[in-house]
């Protein structure tokens, strides 16, 4: 598909987007919108229509650049614990500060997603992984550890309910004065965008970057670092969207081109695209109610994910 019908398509589920929900939008004899409808259309609708176009770019290309550091295309903030290590630093600052705001949460979140995404690269280097499927195994055995220790915390300290809200994807609840911190994404992406150019010569690896006059590893830690505040800024809004970071990158790779100087804007797009589409179908499917977006998410995704490493294991066969 060219680019140009991504982008037509990416505006037609936008104000599919903005047109759909439990409360319907109503015009007067005018032809104007009611009352209602405004406050539910700048309120609700286009906060919610923009925080999915940020979250589904953004931890898209969060897996991009995943897959660029670790040279394996099964790698992604939700399958090398990434994603877990931002809701245990989500979960922790509310632990420590009794009247925690938005910014503990996310340093909160941010140094726990780095400390333990750090250690778990770190880790990889000294087992020297030779087939690709052990990043995601160890990556989600080690994500899943994470895990267990947070719940182990969250009961111990009464925190159950706060850590729910972490634990699916939902974009129900954004609104104005909630989603803000999302802008933080736009951000991140225009810098990852000014250094795609370096970024594209590190999925050659580490050799053929310090050739090429590439700080490898300087950049190995800024990239870990990017991926982490973008996954603790998801996390703290939407809560989980797994699997993202698999699926859009390896599509566009399949489809358009494997260089990320030039695939770099079609899994923004795609990525955006995506999440729309899964949110949209997650507001109809049993309406007046609503599905959690990353049930719809995890069921592609997880589809997705197991028919890649049976592909690989076939090819690998043959």
């Amino acid at each position: 598909m060219k680019p140009i019908y991504l982008w037509l398509c990416l505006l037609i589920m936008i104000v599919t987007s903005i047109l759909t929900g439990a409360q319907p939008l109503e015009w007067n004899t005018n032809g104007q919108l009611t009352e209602l409808s405004w406050k539910v259309l700048w309120y609700s609708r286009i906060p919610r229509t923009i925080s999915i176009v940020l979250a589904g770019s953004s931890m898209s290309v969060a897996g991009m650049l995943m897959q660029a550091i670790s040279q394996n295309r099964f790698a992604a903030p939700s399958t090398v614990g990434t994603i877990e290590s931002a809701k245990f630093g989500l979960l922790m600052s509310l632990w420590i500060f009794p009247q925690v705001t938005l910014q503990q949460k996310l340093m909160s979140s941010f140094i726990f997603a780095v400390l333990l995404t750090g250690l778990f690269f770190f880790v990889l280097v000294k087992i020297k992984v030779k087939q690709v499927w052990t990043i995601p195994l160890f990556g989600m055995i080690y994500g899943q550890i994470i895990g267990s220790i947070a719940s182990a915390i969250a009961y111990r300290f009464d925190l159950v309910q706060s850590m729910s809200s972490w634990q699916q994807g939902n974009f129900s609840l954004i609104q104005v004065g909630s989603y803000e911190w999302l802008w933080l994404t736009l951000i991140l992406l225009s810098l990852i965008w000014v250094l795609r150019r370096p970024l594209t010569i590190m999925q050659l690896g580490e050799v053929a970057s310090l050739n090429l006059g590439i700080a490898y590893q300087r950049m190995k830690w800024l990239v870990i670092a990017g991926v982490c505040l973008i996954c603790a800024v998801n996390v703290m809004i939407v809560g989980t969207l797994p699997f993202i970071g698999v699926i859009i990158p390896n599509l566009v790779r399949m489809t358009f081109s494997d260089s990320m100087q030039q695939s770099l804007p079609i899994v923004m797009l795609s990525g955006s695209l995506f999440v729309l589409i899964c949110d949209i179908l997650a507001r109809t499917l049993i309406a007046p109610y609503e599905l959690p977006v990353s049930l719809l998410i995890t069921f592609i995704g997880g589809i997705f994910f197991l028919s890649m490493l049976f592909s690989r294991r076939g090819a690998t066969s043959a």
